[in-house]
């Protein structure tokens, strides 16, 4: 990774700048905007859960920096795609709101079904992970503090 010639996965990503005690993005990120706007044709897109190349996961950040005290991104996912295979557990607490579609989301052994409109928020220390169970996309804005990305 070092020299380049790697190109390893977001999990991989994630436990390294884990046990850097650094934000993901720190590792592939240049220097933050000095505004604090994001235009929305400048939002940093993280290709966190790639749902294959017909329908991917898109991920885009909300906030022009990662060095305050939270992240905002909005979370788009494809019908049926599931993160339950690497289920996230990280220091902080995570707000969600869901825009469009249905959601499942799984908090150590809670399912919540979310619709438009509801909201959810949890300890990040709790294994969690999603699920779109329906036919059309999800469209989500989740808040995460302190910023994991």
């Amino acid at each position: 990774m070092e020299r380049g010639l790697g190109n390893p996965s977001f999990n991989t990503l994630v436990q390294v700048a884990h046990a850097l005690g650094v934000p993901v993005a720190s590792l592939f990120r240049g220097d933050d905007a000095g505004s604090p706007v994001v235009r929305r044709e400048e939002r940093r897109r993280i290709d966190i859960h790639a749902g294959g190349p017909d329908e991917p996961t898109v991920t885009e950040l909300l906030t022009p920096a990662l060095t305050g005290a939270l992240e905002v991104l909005m979370v788009e996912v494809p019908p049926g795609y599931t993160s339950a295979q690497s289920p996230f557990s990280h220091e902080g607490e995570e707000f969600g709101l869901i825009l469009e579609g249905h959601h499942e989301v799984h908090v150590g052994d809670a399912t919540y079904t979310l619709g438009p409109g509801d909201a959810i928020t949890y300890s990040s220390r709790i294994p969690h992970w999603y699920h779109n169970p329906g036919d059309e996309h999800v469209r989500s804005i989740w808040v995460i503090t302190p910023p994991t990305f």
